[in-house]
């Protein structure tokens, strides 16, 4: 009871915070996150897409909405989300990283092997090369 009411309170204090300033995208960001740590999903999203509408090159957003998509195993929008960091950075390696972990996800362990080793390959001294190499192990 006394953990709903710090909850239910926490959760007006942010959204009254957002709501006096909207184009705040701290405040927007943790409001979305306090969302999406209870469970708010369709409402963190449209918090976050609205910091993307702001700036949509915030691939710390990009990355938190395609989560929610991966933890609810919708792969295709988590992918299709993903897929807007190539847009404006081609070589993100965490993008693509991620793409292989969706297709391991998926169930297609070839793309994913593929994508991961070619990350390994091009950048074996990286912590991204060095995932990539332990996730290529484990699969």
């Amino acid at each position: 009871e006394n953990v709903s009411e710090c909850f239910k309170q926490k959760l007006e204090t942010l959204k009254k915070a957002y709501e006096q300033n909207p184009s705040d995208t701290l405040k927007m960001r943790e409001y979305a996150d306090f969302q999406m740590a209870a469970h708010n999903h369709a409402e963190a999203i449209i918090l976050y897409q609205k910091i993307l509408d702001k700036n949509p090159k915030r691939t710390d957003i990009i990355f938190t909405i395609a989560s929610i998509y991966y933890e609810q195993k919708n792969f295709s929008k988590c992918e299709e989300i993903i897929n807007r960091v190539f847009t404006y950075d081609k070589n993100n390696l965490e993008a693509r990283y991620n793409i292989g972990v969706i297709a391991a996800a998926s169930g297609d362990r070839e793309k994913a092997k593929l994508i991961w080793q070619k990350i390994f390959d091009e950048n074996p001294k990286t912590p991204m090369g060095k995932k990539a190499k332990s996730s290529l192990e484990q699969l």
